[in-house]
């Protein structure tokens, strides 16, 4: 009579399910943020071309005239000149001054030519929800948070009080997608976690981006990330000495 031993899983394999289990589930989380930015905006997406949000129309008349600025500049072979005098002519304006959305505007450049700028800035209202959300999501599990509670931190960050109301007509404000990966940097810098020129290089180029998408979410960022080093340089005293090098 023969003996049938039982089928012993590897660990490798086990590692891969466990892998493709993550990653599913990751993928069903940014499914989740996106479905919730459609509900919240589905009005908008039912004419996405002639309906604005109620209570701040002129704000968002100013966002759709950038957008389109922007997107006219680009169709003629230019990048937008960051004074202008197609506005309050004949002084004109400075964009870096105003809400003028610069890196939104040129990257929907193709939306804005189609489409029109109203559906432009459903678009980027839309995914200001689910990538802000997404993006505190990516670092949390980066810090190593378990799964479930990233999921329910971008949630509460992403459809946070603070974005729905910027969601009415403050484009600058609600768009709240790279605070969290300028956070992340910052502190991967200041933790030693990462290469100091690398990881420094990284923190630049997403703070030009803010500082082109909205420069007052950009002083916010800032300073939450002074509060932040400070409270970490307090706990843990001993540790700054060796961590000023890198920094710097």
């Amino acid at each position: 009579m023969g003996v049938v031993l039982p089928t012993v899983e590897s660990p490798p394999v086990t590692e891969r399910l466990t892998s493709r289990v993550r990653v599913s589930a990751g993928w069903l989380v940014l499914c989740g943020y996106a479905v919730g930015a459609v509900a919240v905006t589905w009005r908008l997406w039912a004419d996405p071309a002639g309906r604005v949000q109620v209570g701040d129309v002129h704000d968002v008349d100013l966002f759709a005239w950038f957008l389109r600025y922007e997107a006219t500049m680009v169709a003629h072979g230019r990048l937008p000149a960051l004074v202008t005098t197609a506005m309050n002519a004949p002084r004109g304006i400075s964009l870096m001054w105003n809400t003028s959305l610069l890196l939104p505007g040129l990257l929907l450049t193709p939306v804005t030519l189609a489409a029109g700028p109203q559906v432009s800035l459903t678009v980027l209202l839309t995914a200001g929800f689910a990538g802000s959300a997404a993006a505190l999501g990516w670092v949390l599990r980066r810090h190593g948070v378990s799964l479930g509670a990233a999921a329910l931190g971008g949630a509460v960050y992403g459809f946070s009080p603070a974005l729905l109301e910027s969601g009415i007509g403050h484009y600058n404000l609600q768009f709240a997608v790279l605070p969290p990966l300028i956070i992340d940097a910052l502190l991967r810098i200041v933790t030693g976690r990462g290469r100091p020129v690398r990881a420094g290089a990284w923190l630049g180029l997403l703070t030009a981006a803010q500082l082109l998408t909205g420069e007052e979410l950009l002083a916010d960022t800032a300073l939450a990330g002074l509060v932040l080093v400070a409270a970490l340089a307090a706990g843990r005293p001993r540790a700054v000495a060796g961590r000023v090098a890198g920094a710097a």
